[in-house]
């Protein structure tokens, strides 16, 4: 009976102390989770659709100080990141590549500033009493965005992301009853904040162009006030200003 009452008493020990050496079981939930975060942070929201409050002006290359002020503008653009590598470097930053295949800019301009041409909207003690030419000016731009960016995620869903990126367009005015037309290369450096959904941001806009015109009806004389004013087959312009944005991404 002494035998039995050791021997089993050894059995409960060594038993006990196998237990204490096995290690607890991981659950593969954490796994699981981390999973789902990185595909809604980065596999995610990689695609966007920007709609834009644009404030620009619109600056003649050859001549100092004159320019068209916008009075309203517009942009939408819609487009894709394609991040370069697979893994976040320390977690929270990536390097990728945008492409917006649609980016739309229209502006309209209601305000002249002369500089060497001597014409200016202070000269004028009416708004109506200012030529057309001065008041009644559009420019419409298509083209499609390409460039480098970086993307942060400090936390939660929230994302920060800084892009330079060159938008080959097709830049269209029309001024003076005369369309004018050319190929622009615009840069679009700017910053967006997004959380889910929901983005905002800002960029600044600037290139040049040579823009032909398509119609050349005018004469000397013929406008109110009988300003002389010549139509010219060719006009270099500079556009510079800011886009504001609100978008989505999906």
């Amino acid at each position: 009976m002494k035998k039995l009452v050791i021997t089993l008493l050894a059995l409960g020990v060594s038993t006990s102390l196998f237990a204490q050496e096995q290690p607890a079981p991981v659950s593969a939930e954490p796994t699981i989770t981390i999973e789902k975060d990185y595909d809604s942070i980065w596999k995610k929201r990689r695609t966007y659709l920007n709609l834009g409050y644009v404030n620009q002006e619109l600056n003649f290359a050859d001549v100092p100080d004159a320019k068209f002020k916008s009075n309203w503008g517009f942009s939408i653009s819609s487009g894709k990141t394609f991040y370069l590598h697979k893994k976040p470097i320390g977690g929270v930053v990536k390097f990728g590549l945008d492409w917006s295949w649609a980016d739309v800019n229209i502006a309209g301009y209601d305000t002249f500033e002369g500089g060497d041409y001597g014409y200016d909207d202070e000269y004028y003690e009416d708004e109506d009493d200012m030529p057309s030419w001065a008041k009644d000016t559009y420019q419409f731009e298509i083209g499609m965005q390409v460039g480098p960016s970086i993307t942060i995620n400090p936390t939660g869903k929230l994302k920060i992301s800084a892009y330079f990126r060159v938008t080959p367009s097709y830049s269209a005015i029309y001024c003076n009853e005369e369309f004018y037309g050319g190929f622009a290369a615009m840069l679009n450096p700017g910053v967006s904040v997004s959380w889910k959904l929901l983005s905002f941001g800002c960029e600044y806009r600037t290139g040049k162009a040579k823009y032909k015109n398509f119609v050349i009806e005018s004469e000397e004389g013929e406008y109110e006030e009988d300003i002389e004013y010549t139509s010219s087959d060719k006009l270099k312009m500079k556009t510079e200003g800011f886009r504001f944005y609100f978008g989505f991404r999906f």
